[in-house]
């Protein structure tokens, strides 16, 4: 793990990894969990009427949309 600077300014962790108040480690955000920019935020879990649209990644959520007419979804996919 990386270590936050111990100085008495602290320093900022690098893009996507986050350190708790009061810790000196940063770290990345847990699975199922991305970085908003201020800490680490649960994923949205899609619906079974719903599919992923928009893959999430370590700084953005999951994107799900309405299952298409006529399409049976399952939360991750849409098969018509």
């Amino acid at each position: 793990m990386e270590q936050a600077d111990s100085a008495d300014v602290c320093q900022p962790c690098e893009s996507g990894k986050t350190s708790p108040p009061g810790s000196t480690v940063c770290r990345s955000c847990g699975l199922e969990q991305f970085y908003s920019g201020v800490s680490c935020v649960n994923l949205t879990t899609c619906t079974a009427s719903q599919w992923e649209s928009t893959a999430p990644s370590a700084t953005s959520d999951r994107v799900c949309s309405a299952c298409p007419s006529g399409s049976t979804c399952d939360g991750a996919s849409a098969t018509a």
